[in-house]
């Protein structure tokens, strides 16, 4: 994955500066979980996701991104990098987010900073002028979860550790967010369209506009619920156009609820819904399985909480 030559085992020089002696792992209130791969549609396509529960803020249509810090010799963020990455906020922290924004910190050669692990030691050291920093439009997706945490499926996504206030954290790359990581609006929030029946309940699974190589692509979504007429047959909607011809009008969760599903693994041919597929079909059997990520997302949604 894209960060896996951001995060590597600490290069450590000759110190100046009291180091943080700390080797336990940040937990927080994280807990471990086997994260599954989710079944979704878009676009007729069959496609699977992962769903991450951090709380998110931002708009309907943006969401924040926190600052991350790597480390490198000069301001060119392919260079070998001298640290493990540090960030400065955690789940539940003001601030924070799975979207970072990536700041390379230049240490020139020779500089006696030693390891780096907290924003207070970075501040001292920028103060001291003994490092520079720059900013660059690089956005990428790398929720913290607890250090016992793994994914379905290890390869979707690069198991890291990074800097947190002297002590290590966990999180996860999925890279770049968006296409590139860098274009204009690569932190922009996109609908994911959960179909509801009229009491609220969930049937079949989510539906994205979008998948990794589509232009308006990101991995940030704001749940937004589409109330399905009597007699609906679960994954009957596939694509925005199907309720938009049955003149149904989705509704954005309120208070905005956003989440974090990647989209991974490979993405099916296009198979519209044929109403041979009711009544028990491959489509509708196969929703069953989904119903512990639809609770997880409509019901707080619906019950007015924030993920």
């Amino acid at each position: 994955m894209y960060l896996q030559f951001l995060l590597v085992p600490a290069f450590i020089v000759s110190s100046a500066i009291a180091q943080n002696t700390n080797t336990t792992v940040y937990t927080g209130t994280l807990t471990p979980k086997v994260y599954p791969r989710l079944p979704g549609w878009s676009n007729d396509r069959s496609i699977f996701v992962y769903s991450f529960d951090n709380k998110l803020t931002g708009t309907a249509g943006k969401i924040i991104s926190a600052p991350i810090w790597v480390f490198r010799r000069d301001a060119d963020i392919m260079s070998t990098p001298l640290q493990n990455n540090l960030i400065d906020v955690a789940p539940g922290d003001t601030g924070y987010s799975d979207l970072w924004s990536v700041n390379i910190v230049t240490v020139p050669a020779g500089a006696t900073t030693g390891n780096i692990t907290s924003k207070t030691m970075l501040d001292a050291l920028i103060s001291s002028k003994a490092v520079t920093v720059t900013s660059t439009p690089l956005l990428v997706n790398c929720p913290v979860v607890h250090p016992q945490s793994t994914l379905a499926v290890p390869a979707d996504g690069k198991f890291v550790t990074g800097w947190y206030k002297g002590q290590p954290i966990n999180y996860f790359d999925f890279g770049p967010n968006g296409v590139n990581g860098t274009a204009p609006g690569n932190n922009y929030v996109q609908p994911v369209w959960v179909p509801v029946l009229a009491n609220g309940t969930g049937i079949g699974n989510h539906v994205f506009p979008g998948v990794s190589t589509d232009p308006a692509y990101t991995e940030f979504w704001a749940v937004t619920t589409v109330t399905v007429p009597a007699g609906y047959v679960a994954d009957q909607y596939r694509k925005a156009a199907d309720w938009g011809a049955a003149g149904i009008q989705p509704a954005l969760a309120s208070p905005l609820t956003i989440v974090n599903c990647p989209v991974v693994g490979p993405v099916g041919p296009a198979t519209p819904f044929t109403m041979s597929q009711a009544g028990g079909g491959a489509q509708a059997s196969k929703s069953a399985g989904v119903m512990p990520y639809l609770s997880g997302l409509v019901a707080f949604a619906l019950a007015a909480l924030v993920l």
